[in-house]
């Protein structure tokens, strides 16, 4: 009886501690796989060294935290058969922690090795690509993890540097060109209009259309898209430069209801920007084509 009342006592004390483990989770958990791996490559840190670097009292910036960054990096580029998707996970959660604990010059290096992965811890990559331009860089740049509605929050939130990055990839899905429009930024937008590979959506070109009225290269270039329309096209003519209406007319075949409608909707807008004679002439087409 005594024996039988001294196992469940051990099966407690042990269900405890396996508790307690799970409620430390990756801590203890990364201690021994750590440990394990050390044994089969000198790049996996000890769990001494990981457990001094996630000490809340470690000191930021330090050396021993910048080269346990490394490190651990350094075990992130192995081939995925040395780890199992949950070692990997640990490794990330872990750099995750200690990357606010570095300064610029270790993040950028990071950020390097981040940009090249094909399979990299999103937690530390979403950090990156929001860190300031010299870590950012090569991440907006390169990297092909990020989602299109983290570009567009990036772009949102970031500056010029940040705009020149996203909108220097090579392919820009609707809802990260309209981000990059809102910016106001002729520069990104011209950037944008000359980049051959990329279909803008019928959105972000009627946003476009607004943006590029009153700049001759940015018109000239909008005109040339292929996705613009003849309805575009034709409510542009009252807001671009005179030099660029030729272009409107050598390119679109002005039929007879279309220009009537143009007319009207200008007419019927809010007037902004048109003198009295401009009112009068539209009126007077209108009319004639009535």
């Amino acid at each position: 009886m005594q024996a039988k009342e001294s196992k469940i006592a051990k099966d407690a004390d042990a269900a405890e501690a396996d508790a307690a483990a799970r409620e430390d989770g990756a801590h203890v958990i990364s201690l021994g796989m750590f440990a394990q791996r050390r044994q089969a490559t000198e790049l996996a840190p000890s769990p001494e060294e990981i457990e001094a670097a996630l000490q809340e009292e470690a000191p930021v910036n330090s050396a021993a935290t910048a080269l346990m960054v490394k490190r651990l990096s350094d075990l992130l580029l192995l081939p995925t058969d040395k780890f199992t998707p949950g070692e990997r996970g640990l490794v990330a959660e872990i750099l995750a922690r200690l990357v606010d604990q570095v300064d610029e010059e270790s993040r950028a290096r990071l950020a390097e090795r981040i940009a090249k992965m094909t399979d990299p811890p999103v937690d530390v990559l979403q950090k990156l690509a929001r860190d300031s331009f010299a870590v950012a860089e090569p991440i907006l740049v390169h990297s092909r993890e990020l989602s299109d509605p983290d570009l567009a929050d990036i772009v949102r939130a970031g500056g010029p540097e940040h705009w020149q990055a996203v909108v220097a990839r090579r392919h820009l899905s609707g809802i990260v060109a309209d981000a990059l429009i809102e910016t106001g930024d002729a520069e990104v937008i011209e950037k944008l209009l000359r980049n051959a590979d990329l279909s803008l959506p019928q959105s972000s070109m009627t946003r476009l259309a607004k943006a590029c009225g009153q700049n001759v290269v940015l018109s000239k270039l909008l005109i040339a898209r292929s996705e613009l329309t003849p309805h575009q096209a034709y409510s542009l003519f009252w807001t671009v430069p005179s030099e660029v209406r030729k272009e409107i007319l050598q390119r679109f075949v002005v039929s007879r209801r279309l220009m009537q409608q143009t007319f009207a909707d200008a007419l019927d807008g809010d007037g902004e920007g048109h003198t009295q004679q401009a009112k009068e002439a539209l009126q007077f087409l209108v009319g004639r084509e009535r």
